[in-house]
Order: C-alpha cells, then structure tokens, then sequence
C-alpha cells in the first residue's frame, strides 16, 4: 500500500523527505509531497486547503498510509476527515502547536476516532511545541492516543526505525 509523506512548511523539510525515502524499505511506493512555494520561493503559493484537495483527488479509491511533520500533520487529519476509510495508518511527527488556531485544533478531533492506527512521535523541547503541549492536546481529544516523546530539543524527525516498525 502507498504512503504518502506530508512534510513541514520549510524547504529544508526536502532533505527529511528525500531521508525517508532512503531508509523506508516498503513492499509498495512511498510517495513524497514536495511544496509550491519551495520552487517558487514565495510563500502565499502554499495553501493547506489546496494541499488537501490535491491529496484526495489523487488518493480517491485507493487505500494509503501518511507520515506527516509539522504543518504536514494538519494537511493529515484534514485528508482523514474526509477519506477515512481509505487511510490506514497514520504517523504524525512533530505537532506545531505554537502555529495551530483554534479551527487548525479543532480539525485533529478527527484522531478520537483513528487512534488505534495512529503513532504521534514529539520531541521532547520541540521549538514548535513541546511533547508536554502535543500530549495534553491530544489525551484532551482521546486519551488512548499513543504519543512517544523523543530526547531532542528540535523540530527534527529522523526516526526512520520506527517509521518502519508502525507501518509493517
């Protein structure tokens, strides 16, 4: 089954994908997402509802796994809203809690339902939101939620091995 990878908002988000495709061994593709504006260079042309959009009308019918970081985990729970039955297994890294609005939060409610098939790993200082915020966030919309906290005070996510673990 595919998978596809949501990356975060920065260009240098393109070395952690091109990491991923490295290290994933998979029976079935890994599909990367790479941003508008990091070949534009020019912010305004990235949109989370249009990201969204794309992803489900190339996804329609077909079932996928996602690994999401950071703005890439809202794009996430936006897509597992509308195509649910389609995803089944979901890693979101790095919530960036210190850039969520209050509709931006309120679309991870989705995860009440999907927790079963669903990993969240947040290092422990993460600069965008600590694994304190992301673990109260999240046990306040399910607390079956599994949320592992990493010993990293950043917004890195090169946790390849267990990546591959969740999906297999």
């Amino acid at each position: 089954m595919r998978t596809e990878i949501l990356p975060g908002f920065s260009p240098k988000n393109k070395k952690w994908l091109e990491d991923i495709q490295a290290h994933l061994v998979l029976d079935d593709p890994v599909h990367i997402i790479e941003w508008p504006h990091w070949q534009t260079l020019n912010n305004s042309d990235f949109s989370v509802e249009k990201e969204v959009d794309k992803l489900i009308a190339y996804s329609k019918s077909k079932p996928f796994n996602i690994i999401a970081k950071s703005v890439g985990t809202l794009i996430a729970v936006k897509v597992l809203d509308k195509l649910r039955f389609q995803v089944q297994k979901v890693i979101l890294c790095g919530i960036p809690m210190d850039a969520l609005n209050s509709k931006d939060k309120e679309a991870y409610q989705i995860l009440a339902q999907f927790y079963k098939e669903l990993l969240v790993i947040q290092n422990e200082n993460d600069n965008h939101g600590s694994f304190q915020e992301a673990k109260e966030f999240l046990m306040a919309i399910n607390s079956q939620i599994k949320i592992e906290s990493k010993l990293r005070d950043d917004h890195e996510y090169p946790y390849f091995e267990d990546f591959q673990k969740f999906l297999e």
